[in-house]
């Protein structure tokens, strides 16, 4: 199976008025990690807000977003690796693309590919989402029943290492990491 594993840090929560400032990509064909790759980017604009509250979240400033090179320079680069990632390592055939709480993540991204007239669907054959895996082990009392299905509340749950939570890089890696431990524990994907 050929993964793109990918977390985004976004402007705020609905992509009609926010947007990836930051995306995080970890691909690996049947397991074994390819690359890991991450793009910074400024997707403001009259429409694309900075929000507070997200802020509040990761920490990131306006200014220091505004300081991104621009979304149509940076999204023609991640569809030239999707392209070149399906060209060289998966004959041809889309991949799959995997996250924690991945709908929230893919909408995001969609919303710059469709923004910059690239296609994300071109690219995927289908998503996997890592929470619902941990609420499938929770539900078969794999793991402990959870107050909540945070990435940092189940990493920690888990015993997995989450160091500088709500950056892309750091968390995508928990993400993988989370679900190679509950695939160890018997949750099948």
């Amino acid at each position: 199976m050929n993964v793109i594993w990918c977390d985004t840090e976004t402007t705020g929560i609905k992509p009609e008025n926010s947007g990836a400032f930051e995306i995080a990509i970890i691909f690996a064909c049947n397991g074994k990690i390819i690359c890991e790759c991450g793009f910074h980017l400024n997707p403001l604009t009259d429409t694309i807000l900075y929000h507070e509250g997200a802020a509040q979240v990761h920490g990131v400033s306006e200014q220091i977003i505004r300081s991104y090179p621009p979304a149509e320079r940076v999204i023609p680069e991640i569809a030239a690796f999707f392209c070149e990632a399906i060209e060289n390592y998966c004959s041809g055939e889309r991949m799959v693309f995997a996250g924690y709480n991945c709908l929230f993540d893919w909408n995001h991204l969609q919303a710059l590919f469709t923004r910059c007239n690239e296609r994300l669907d071109d690219y995927f054959s289908t998503r996997f989402d890592v929470m619902e895996m941990a609420k499938k082990a929770a539900a078969k009392k794999i793991i402990p029943y959870q107050k909540n299905f945070k990435l940092g509340t189940i990493c920690k749950s888990l015993g997995v290492p989450l160091e500088s939570a709500h950056s892309a890089g750091a968390d995508i890696e928990a993400t993988r990491n989370v679900c190679i431990e509950l695939y160890k524990r018997g949750v099948n994907t």
